[in-house]
């Protein structure tokens, strides 16, 4: 499975081998940064409104939400045992957020 995601406030699961769109969510804010947790039973979602989205790959559903930073988070990483996720934020920030 792959994801993106978009301004257009939505995420995409696509089916890499045909290129076929499995399911997508609508958010109320753009996301702008996307990361699987080691495992792959979470997809994390970083937006513009400074918060982690933790997703339920099969649902798209929201499991949590974790505020991270002021303003849009650019990227995110995930610590090599899988127990951290890092968001980078607007103003240089880099902030821990598991």
């Amino acid at each position: 499975m792959m994801a993106s995601c978009s301004e257009d406030k939505t995420v995409r699961l696509w089916q890499p081998t045909n290129g076929r769109l499995v399911r997508f969510a609508r958010f109320s804010t753009a996301i702008t940064a996307l990361i699987w947790s080691i495992n792959g039973e979470v997809l994390y979602a970083g937006a513009t409104d400074g918060k982690v989205y933790c997703l339920d790959p099969e649902s798209l559903a929201v499991r949590r939400v974790v505020k991270a930073c002021e303003g849009r988070i650019y990227g995110l990483a995930v610590s090599s045992d899988g127990k951290w996720i890092i968001a980078c934020g607007e103003g240089g920030t880099v902030v821990v957020v598991r």
